[in-house]
C-alpha cells in the first residue's frame, strides 16, 4: 500500500554524502495520487545550517496540511448533521 501521510522532502544542493537523485526518487515514488508532498532543494551541503527558505517552505507546507485536515473535519461534521 502507498503511504497517505503528507511528506516534505528537503535536500542540500551541494550535499556530497547523499546524492540529490535519492531525494528526487523518494519524492517521485512517495504516496499515491493526491497525497500532499513537496520537495525543497536549498543551498548548502550535508551539514550546513538550513536556510530561511527551508524554514518558510516547511511552515507553509505544515500550515496547508493542517488547514486541509481542518476543512475535512469540518466537512465530516456537517455531513453528520444532515444524515
Amino acid at each position: 500500500p502507498l503511504c497517505q501521510a503528507p511528506a516534505l522532502f528537503g535536500h542540500a544542493s551541494d550535499d556530497l554524502l547523499v546524492d540529490i537523485s535519492h531525494a528526487n526518487r523518494i519524492f517521485n515514488e512517495y504516496g499515491g495520487e493526491g497525497v500532499p508532498k513537496d520537495i525543497c532543494i536549498f543551498p548548502g551541503d550535508h551539514n550546513s545550517v538550513r536556510c530561511g527558505d527551508w524554514t518558510n517552505r516547511s511552515c507553509e507546507f505544515l500550515e496547508a496540511c493542517f488547514r486541509a485536515a481542518d476543512m475535512q473535519a469540518q466537512h465530516r461534521g456537517l455531513a453528520r448533521r444532515f444524515l
